[in-house]
């Protein structure tokens, strides 16, 4: 290591006076006295065996190493300026964060834990939705930082943390509601699901209208949440929905309940999941946990 690198606390003193033209002018300006500037670079010259000023009686100029020297704390102090900006810029932005939800979830859940987060300018939330082996893909494999998962999503390099839990209903158009469910009103309507969702035990819809022995005119078998609740809103048949999503549709929708059966069955739980080995402060995790919990509890 060369002897300068020992004594670059001088070189502010050094480039200030070279700016200045003057020893006391300097000492004035940073607050120190005048003698304690000249032993400092006194030092220097010492240091690199060679003047850097030329004194007289008006002040102080630059030797031709001085202004090597001047030339090198120039760029050197300029680049400690850009450090401490980009050090300060990259404090001052929020930390962002990938977030994977299915698109029926997101429709509910993404908007109000977008707002929640509105509030805290610390982190910036992005979402992506897809089906739900798909979602499972991009956190298992670290293309995401969190996502919103259900019961069956099991992996061992996961962990769970349940935001709430909902239930499967039958709907109708409120424009629809009959006197009494019974056997023959199912006869003469159709079934609106999405056979494969599933409850916490890994039981699919469509097993659970097997085994109630329930015919229906018609089955709709479809893939939306969102286009089952819809259908019904129209009147096009029974809707099967989590509760949570029907109540979105207010008065437009009328749970029913067939006879014998129960007013709502199918219990499934939703988890805010991420990787063991995520490479964010548990801090972080547990403030947008919080905020994911006052999102959903909005939601409920």
């Amino acid at each position: 290591m060369n002897k300068l690198s020992q004594h670059t606390e001088k070189l502010r003193y050094f480039y200030e006076t070279a700016l200045v033209g003057s020893i006391q002018a300097t000492a004035r300006k940073l607050g120190t006295t005048a003698s304690t500037l000249s032993q400092a670079i006194v030092h220097l010259e010492n240091t690199l065996a060679t003047e850097l000023f030329v004194r007289s009686r008006n002040g102080v100029t630059l030797t031709a190493t001085g202004k090597i020297l001047c030339l090198f704390c120039q760029r050197f102090f300029r680049q400690l300026d850009d450090v401490c900006f980009a050090i300060k810029t990259k404090q001052q932005q929020p930390l962002s964060i990938k977030f994977a939800t299915f698109a029926s979830i997101a429709i509910y859940f993404g908007p109000m834990l977008w707002r929640e987060l509105q509030v805290d300018n610390t982190i910036s939330l992005s979402i992506m939705t897809g089906r739900s082996k798909r979602v499972l893909e991009l956190l298992v494999n670290n293309d995401v930082d969190l996502a919103l998962t259900v019961e069956t999503f099991k992996h061992p390099n996961l962990i769970t943390h349940e935001l709430y839990h909902d239930y499967y209903s039958f709907y109708i158009s409120s424009k629809l509601v009959p006197q009494e469910v019974d056997n023959e009103f199912i006869a003469r309507h159709s079934l609106l699901y999405m056979p494969d969702a599933s409850d916490w035990q890994g039981k699919i819809l469509s097993t659970y209208i097997h085994d109630w022995h329930l015919s229906f005119k018609d089955y709709f078998e479809l893939d939306s949440l969102e286009v089952t609740a819809q259908f019904a809103r129209e009147g096009l048949g029974i809707g099967l929905l989590p509760n949570n999503v029907a109540n979105v549709y207010g008065k437009q929708l009328t749970r029913i309940t067939i006879a014998d059966r129960p007013k709502k069955f199918g219990k499934h739980r939703f988890f805010l999941s991420y990787c063991r080995n995520i490479d964010i402060k548990q801090s972080v995790i547990d403030r947008i946990l919080s905020l994911a919990q006052r999102a959903v509890h909005k939601l409920s």
